[in-house]
This record gives C-alpha cells, structure tokens and sequence, in this order.
C-alpha cells in the first residue's frame, strides 16, 4: 500500500480510509413505486407499488422484488428485461400480455 500512496502522491492513511469505506455495505436507499405502462390500448397498467430489497445479502445487488396482487412475490434479478418484467407481472396478475 505504501508503494501506490507514493506512485500517486496520496498519505498511505487515505488509502486505508478509502479500502475501509469500500469494506462496507452500501447504504440502502430505498424503493419508489413503480408504474409499468404500454404504449398501446391492449395492454392495462401494472403497478408495481410493494417493491423489497432482496432479503439475502448472497443475492445479486440491484435485484428487487415485486409484490402481486396476490401476495405472492417474484424476485426480478439487476438487468433484467423490462418488457419481459412487465409480460411476466401481466401474466402472473392475470391480464393479457
């Protein structure tokens, strides 16, 4: 570490900081509703209001999970398709996809 403090001009206790701060989860920010729409007649609205983080520090970051209707919940992971989100909510929530 003392070695790259020097190669960069940095105090090897900034580093340190910097390694601790890195160490440490991320603050969880927190879920606004969401509203997934199309933009043809066919298709209704979905709200996507009871959003949860991920329940398992071991799942992927950025994933979420939806609430249905029903109460049952699916686990959507970070990236994921939004069209293919929304077909499946549709699908689970019985309206047409």
């Amino acid at each position: 570490m003392s070695d790259v403090a020097q190669r960069y001009d940095l105090a090897l206790s900034l580093l340190f900081r910097w390694r601790k701060e890195l160490e440490r989860p991320a603050p969880f920010a927190g879920f606004a509703p969401v509203t997934v729409t199309d933009d043809g007649p066919s298709t209704p609205n979905v709200a996507l209001n009871s959003l949860q983080p991920a329940s398992s520090p071991q799942e992927p970051a950025g994933g979420m999970e939806i609430a249905l209707k029903d109460g049952k919940r699916v686990r959507v992971e970070a990236g994921a398709d939004p069209e293919a989100v929304r077909r499946l909510v549709n699908l689970l929530e019985g309206a047409s996809p």
